[in-house]
């Protein structure tokens, strides 16, 4: 019996062999320009770590986040509460920890949105053209012409505030700039020679955006995405120090912060850990998305050889 390969399927192992080390290449490219920058690798470590704080945070916290205990309101950093008690005895660890997971949801639920919505404005505006693009770049420019904090108080103030009003309010001030983003890819990409190929071959619209134009569209809009949610982490604080975000009792670090202000001169620790938290975990996520940029812009790359 020949066991000799069809042409067919040799060609095909040899295919996915190929695309295989490929990839591979293209991920050790990606690691070792991680590697090389310390600033990048020191941005991916805090991001992670304050994402599994996120996650675990209410399991290993020391203390209910909401047990009052005015006998020891203001108290400093001690054995027993490492980060103090606020102002009205809580643990401050214990609410920094339970808050990281509101933060840290808040923030990708509003960026998720907007990448949602965003990208799928967009990308068929950029492809479509005529009438389409120009009502979805007018929406965008009307949603630009606000401040983005402006913005995001007037819809809560419509919403009522609260976390759903808080994650659509972020959601829409993040919304312009990755659609603008998304709407450049799509017209950059979309007369290259294989779309004018698939459409000669009868390919839909549909899948000629989501298959050909979309992936190429990738990197620049995971790099926004990723810069933006730190954004949403200042927005979500801001909004939660002016009162408009999560409501009291719910540990949230920018209400934290806005009821420790009284206290500044006689308990700092009451705002310096929220107020360390929020920095931290917004550097570490620039920082890290600008290490992403700089491993999917092929132009990097290729000076950075």
């Amino acid at each position: 019996m020949n066991n000799t390969p069809e042409p067919q399927l040799a060609g095909l192992e040899i295919n996915k062999s190929e695309s295989g080390s490929r990839l591979e290449a293209r991920l050790a490219e990606y690691y070792a320009i991680f590697r090389g920058n310390k600033l990048t690798s020191l941005g991916a470590s805090i991001t992670l770590i304050f994402f599994v704080l996120a996650v675990l945070g209410p399991a290993i916290a020391p203390f209910d986040p909401d047990l009052v205990e005015l006998r020891d309101r203001l108290q400093g950093p001690s054995l027993q509460h490492i980060l103090g008690t606020d102002e009205m005895g809580r643990d401050v660890a214990s609410r920094l920890l339970h808050g990281a997971r509101i933060s840290t949801g808040v923030a990708l639920l509003s960026v998720g949105l907007a990448v949602l919505f965003g990208v799928a404005l967009g990308a068929t505006a950029g492809y479509f053209g005529g009438t389409w693009d120009m009502i979805a770049m007018r929406l965008v420019d009307i949603l630009l012409a606000f401040p983005s904090l402006i913005l995001a108080i007037a819809l809560i103030s419509v919403l009522e505030p609260g976390v759903t009003s808080l994650i659509i309010a972020v959601s829409v001030t993040r919304l312009p700039t990755l659609a603008r983003l998304a709407r450049g890819s799509i017209l950059a990409t979309k007369e290259f020679d294989y779309v004018l190929a698939a459409r000669c071959v009868g390919v839909s619209d549909r899948l000629i955006l989501l298959k050909h134009l979309l992936p190429n569209a990738m990197s620049p809009l995971v790099v926004q995405a990723t810069l933006s949610t730190g954004g949403a982490i200042i927005h979500a604080a801001t909004l939660g120090f002016l009162g408009l975000g999560v409501q009291a009792p719910t540990p949230e670090w920018g209400a934290m912060l806005s009821r420790g202000r009284t206290y500044t001169t006689i308990a700092p620790h009451v705002v310096i850990f929220p107020g360390l938290a929020i920095a931290l975990f917004v550097f570490g996520l620039n920082t890290f998305g600008d290490g992403l940029r700089d491993s999917l812009d092929p132009m990097l790359r290729r000076l950075a050889r």
